[in-house]
């Protein structure tokens, strides 16, 4: 943070600073040309492309006018030798309203940002823009209102697996800003889910990235008991999206595979979320997908392998051999139960359980103090 000299004010400037095995060293301005020559200017947050040859940030002058407003803009650069280019404006930068908080998909076609642009659900909205063939970005996208509302949403983060990270002060938080996170599914962005408590704060929390190992990464937060006001922090994300997984057989003979089979999953309602096809082995599988949830194994019981016979075989993630009867047309289907939580959800309870029990404690703010006496309702 830089300090103003005409206004008083302070301005955010981009800093590096180098991993090693105690830790990180002194933090050293980043060598970009707006960096150093722009004094009364923030500059932030900033990210980078996979191979770390492009770079994305956000800039905010403080151009003193009458009746004028400083607007957030986005500008990129390229790696040049030990240094940098000069800063390419976004096109779709604007004097009437702020375009921030840049991030870039992992195979460098989309441009995720904030924006409070006319058109969009609240305050500031989440767009996407896609990267043309000619190197220009199309027409700004807004993610839509499962993600987006009336209220402010912010910092957006997409990890390499396409899990989409942002921080909003109107989706159900703890207060202030929260981080969440999104899922693609059949072209719409959906399955918004909250950190939780481990993560996020009564406060602001912001600006979540992750690792390579998609694992462990950084937010910022300016809850007690930091060292300033914005402090880094650090996290290792022990809860888990475990893959679903099984194997095909012509037979209870777990060396009788069905090869290069179509395998489709499917959710409760019956929507199709992925497909695949099974390898020489029989076996398939299916990546980061909802905890707490049961999905449903179809198999195509047209392929003219099944040609006379009444059923086929699967295994489950647990390697256990279950028959599937044929459904003469109706692609047979397996059950695969409930994956388990992680960190980010509470579990959910099927209504048909009986005798269930609920407890917890209340607890307040982040020194998590209980609350006596407070009334609970069940809902």
């Amino acid at each position: 943070m830089a300090h103003s000299g005409a206004t008083g004010g302070n301005f955010y400037k981009i800093y590096l600073a180098h991993s090693g095995a105690d830790g990180f060293g002194k933090p050293e301005p980043f060598p970009l040309t707006d960096n150093k020559t722009l004094t009364e200017c923030s500059l932030g947050p900033v990210s980078f492309s996979a191979d770390g040859k492009e770079m994305f940030y956000t800039e905010v002058k403080s151009t003193r006018k009458n009746h004028f407003i400083n607007q957030a803009k986005i500008y990129s650069c390229e790696k040049k030798g030990n240094g940098w280019s000069d800063a390419v404006a976004f096109p779709y930068n604007s004097d009437s309203y702020s375009v921030m908080d840049p991030v870039l998909s992992a195979d460098g076609r989309t441009l995720y940002f904030s924006s409070d642009m006319p058109g969009g659900y609240g305050g500031c909205d989440l767009y996407a823009c896609q990267r043309m063939q000619n190197g220009n970005w199309s027409q700004p996208k807004n993610l839509g209102d499962e993600v987006n509302t009336p209220g402010n949403e912010a910092f957006p983060y997409i990890r390499s697996d396409g899990v989409l990270f942002f921080s909003s002060d109107r989706h159900f938080n703890f207060g202030g800003l929260d981080i969440f996170s999104a899922s693609y599914v059949n072209g719409k962005w959906t399955n918004v889910q909250n950190l939780g408590p481990d993560v996020n704060s009564s406060t602001d929390d912001f600006g979540i990235c992750f690792n390579r190992n998609n694992r462990s990464g950084y937010f910022t937060s300016n809850r007690k008991g930091g060292a300033g006001l914005d402090d880094i922090y650090s996290f290792i994300y022990i809860g888990d999206y475990r893959p679903l997984k099984g194997k095909v057989l012509f037979s209870y003979d777990t060396n009788d595979p069905v090869p290069d089979v179509a395998v489709r999953l499917v959710n409760d309602s019956g929507a199709t979320l992925a497909t695949a096809n099974t390898d020489s082995r029989g076996k398939f599988r299916f990546e980061n997908l909802e905890p707490d949830k049961r999905y449903y194994v179809e198999v195509n019981e047209n392929d003219p392998r099944f040609t006379g016979k009444k059923k086929f075989y699967l295994t489950d993630s647990t390697g256990r051999v279950v028959a599937v009867s044929l459904n003469n047309g109706k692609m047979g289907k397996f059950v695969f139960s409930a994956l388990p939580p992680d960190l980010t959800t509470m579990p959910q309870m099927n209504a048909s359980d009986n005798n269930i029990n609920i407890s917890g404690n209340l607890l307040a703010g982040d020194s998590a103090k209980p609350m006596p006496g407070a009334q609970v309702s069940l809902m």
